[in-house]
């Protein structure tokens, strides 16, 4: 196993590598930068297709190859699993192309499918009939951006800007890996979800975005979410930031999770009993809990360099030398859960799951290690949440999809959970020529299993432990 991964290592490296040979670089190496909270992952219009009057097109792409593995953690699937007996290998390569489109002076088209090539994660050692699971690699076409945008004002500085469609979106500039939790998580049950060098969430929406005095920038967005359940929710949030350039940039945020569902049945679902998604009120009714919440969001950046003599802040690199840190709160309402003792009502302690808001509040802070230019940026973050339960976005109860957390299970104890209330992760970044990047990251973090069956796919993070961790290595090449 471990001879064909390498072996398959070395033939996406001679890829990439004849994609940096044969691909022709372009003359103007001009960025277009949508928003401060937008990510372009194809904005670097570095080739023009069509020049006229009116109408602009430009070609970008990208490829990727990424080798990484779980080297200490977990498989939880819905029928067995348990602790890892052995590392396992990440492989998956990407394939990028994004055609833009400018229309006069306001009008903005991007188009870009991405193509996702992986393997697998599931442990090999795991019962039932899944050999074929394990040695088979799939793929998938999907929209990695996809919109519309209207810009008043200055075609660079736009003071308001109109976009719908599918939108990458980042609030937090520093966030590396851990962070950005208000579109990569959710209330009830508490969730929390990151991927390798991805660290922002795809949207499908409306976006209005103003940025005014030059340094304050709003975003109000109506989006829907498509890998979460219950499905096609609409959720209402408002950002704000604020930067004083070179020293500070700090900002804020409110997620009306799941405010408008498409299906009230999915979104508060009333078939399990008590004990399950059915609780008692403080005034011993019946409620159901629901996916519905309120998240909040903090952060702030200071950049060390903006108070250094001007000699040596110019000997670091722009990402050098940040102090940063975000908070959430997870769903800013308590449902605190009663059962009935002897006649007279108490808390139910054992299934009180959303009684505490404490429990629901991760903290993230980080530092980027200066490197004086030697590397682009080293990332070290650290996270303390203090949630009792597998991180999970939902339990699966009699055949359905609950907002109640998943309880631990085999090889998981309580004390296991309290012990992983620390993540961490240290990510590196370097260009080594225009184009193409080394990336690399070794994390303790909230990464999943990956997994094209149902029957055989973890619905619970990897790293549960402390202790537990993984490592991830990235090409990249990019035009």
């Amino acid at each position: 196993m471990l001879k064909n991964n390498i072996m398959c290592f070395c033939y996406s490296i001679l890829w990439i590598t004849s994609a940096m040979l044969y691909a022709e670089p372009s003359a103007n190496n001009g960025d277009t930068q949508l928003s401060d909270t937008s990510i372009d992952k194809i904005s670097h219009t570095n080739g023009s297709l069509i020049h006229d009057e009116n109408v602009k097109i430009g070609l970008s792409g990208k490829v990727e190859i990424q080798e990484g593995q779980f080297e200490k953690g977990f498989f939880l699937g819905p029928d067995n699993g348990g602790e890892l007996t052995a590392p396992i290998w990440n492989h998956r390569m990407f394939a990028q192309l994004g055609l833009e489109a400018f229309v006069g002076n306001n009008f903005h088209i991007i188009i870009a499918p991405q193509v996702y090539l992986w393997s697998n994660t599931y442990p090999e050692n795991m019962e039932g009939d899944h050999l074929g699971i394990v040695f088979s690699q799939w793929s998938y076409v999907s929209i990695a951006d996809g919109e519309g945008i209207f810009s008043f004002g200055d075609v660079q500085k736009p003071y308001l800007q109109l976009a719908a469609g599918v939108m990458p979106f980042k609030y937090d500039h520093d966030a590396y890996n851990l962070g950005e939790y208000l579109f990569r998580s959710s209330p009830y049950p508490n969730h929390i979800e990151t991927s390798f060098d991805n660290p922002f969430a795809t949207l499908a929406g409306f976006r209005v975005s103003s940025t005014l005095f030059e340094n304050l920038h709003q975003d109000l967005l109506l989006t829907t979410e498509t890998d979460v359940m219950p499905l096609y929710d609409w959720s209402l949030s408002y950002l704000v930031g604020y930067k004083i350039p070179s020293l500070v940039d700090l900002g804020a945020g409110i997620n009306l999770h799941h405010w408008f569902p498409v299906d009230g049945r999915l979104t508060t679902p009333e078939g399990a009993q008590s004990g399950g998604n059915q609780y008692l009120n403080a005034n011993g009714d019946t409620s159901y809990y629901s996916f519905k919440g309120i998240e909040l969001m903090g952060r702030l950046s200071f950049d060390i360099k903006g108070i250094l003599p001007r000699n040596i802040s110019n000997m670091m690199g722009a990402e050098d030398a940040k102090i940063f840190g975000e908070a959430a709160i997870l769903g800013v309402q308590n449902y605190p859960a009663y059962k009935y003792e002897n006649g007279v009502l108490v808390v139910d302690t054992a299934n009180n799951y959303y009684g505490d808001i404490s429990k629901r509040i991760p903290l993230m802070a980080g530092l980027n290690f200066p490197t004086f230019k030697f590397l682009d940026v080293v990332s070290i973050q650290v996270e303390w949440w203090k949630w009792p339960y597998l991180n999970s976005y939902f339990s699966p109860l009699n055949q359905g999809e609950y907002p109640v957390p998943k309880m631990v299970t085999t090889g998981v104890t309580s004390s296991d959970l309290i012990n992983g209330y620390v993540k961490w992760s240290v990510y590196a970044k370097k260009q080594v020529v225009q184009g193409f990047s080394i990336i690399g990251q070794i994390a303790d973090d909230h990464a999943f299993h990956e997994s094209y069956y149902p029957q055989y796919t973890s619905v619970v993070e990897t790293f549960i432990k402390h202790g537990d961790w993984g490592w991830n290595l990235k090409l990249q090449y990019s035009f």
